[in-house]
């Protein structure tokens, strides 16, 4: 893979997710153009006498995309987002027609290319003995004939080969590989740096961060298990689950008392205690432990 477009693919990956997704919307330009840049600029840059088929349609389908998010941008940096977004789908586009009029005017100058096969026509019928005859004359004549078709079209291709659009196009094709891969680095710097401007609003705050008992606030969700076997399964949403060593699960509910403790209500128990200043434990205020397991 092109080293600059590895180091772009990067700096793309590095990008946090979500970050620029606030205001841009669904995902970011860059990760929508990504998937179609290499096997695009493939087919642009493929032998001029080949015929790739080009993702013309996807290409221009994007570019009207981003231009409905262009007019609906509210800041500058946004809009500078969308705009080398559509500025990347042209340099394909363009890309795509240089080669369709490369290949049109080398095509006009020299016909369709072929691989000559010419010198792979051998004589196989008898020269001489006691069964040559019309019928080897014939071989003879038809293997000539071919001999001559193919080395037509061979010459044909050296045509195509020397025309001055094809030379033409072998000239200023790394340079269309330059542009649209300098265009794509820009796009995800703009990106980047408009994910650093405008940052995604803060998660609102879970319902149970509240102080309990002495800890600073922070409940250990997740899975706690103490010396006897048991564990307990707490859930942000305040469900809690217990678990005894014979596998049998009784699921209940937790939230805050009065006091502050953490409260657990199950059918047949109640657990009330505190989380560690860190989470990682709690205690019930019996003295029974439970430790974070996972």
């Amino acid at each position: 893979m092109n080293m600059k477009l590895t180091l772009t693919l990067l700096l793309l990956s590095s990008l946090a997710p979500g970050c620029a997704e606030a205001a841009i919307n669904d995902a970011l330009p860059s990760a929508q153009i990504q998937p179609i840049l290499v096997p695009c600029l493939d087919a642009i840059l493929a032998p001029l006498q080949a015929d790739p088929k080009m993702p013309r349609v996807t290409v221009e389908t994007l570019r009207a995309k981003f231009a409905a998010g262009l007019v609906t941008a509210s800041t500058p940096a946004e809009k500078n987002v969308y705009e080398n977004a559509m500025a990347v789908c042209d340099a394909m586009t363009s890309g795509m027609d240089a080669r369709a009029n490369a290949r049109a005017a080398a095509k006009a100058s020299a016909g369709e290319p072929t691989l000559s096969k010419g010198g792979d026509i051998i004589n196989s019928a008898n020269a001489r003995g006691w069964d040559a005859g019309p019928a080897d004359q014939a071989i003879r004549e038809k293997q000539k004939d071919e001999r001559a078709y193919e080395d037509k079209r061979a010459k044909k291709e050296s045509s195509f080969v020397d025309s001055a659009a094809y030379t033409s196009w072998v000239k200023n094709a790394p340079n269309l590989r330059e542009n649209v891969m300098n265009l794509f680095t820009r796009e995800v710097e703009l990106e980047a740096l408009y994910a650093k401007s405008n940052p995604p609003p803060p998660a609102p705050p879970v319902a149970a961060t509240q102080t309990v008992g002495n800890s600073p606030g922070h409940p250990g969700f997740g899975t706690f298990a103490n010396d006897k076997g048991q564990i307990i399964k707490i859930n942000r949403d305040h469900t809690a689950v217990r678990i005894f060593p014979n596998g049998t699960r009784i699921v209940g509910t937790w939230t805050f008392n009065e006091q502050g403790h953490s409260h657990m209500r199950f059918k047949r128990s109640v657990f009330t205690g505190d989380f560690s200043q860190d989470g990682k434990t709690f205690t019930t205020l019996s003295g029974d432990v439970f430790a974070r397991a996972d």
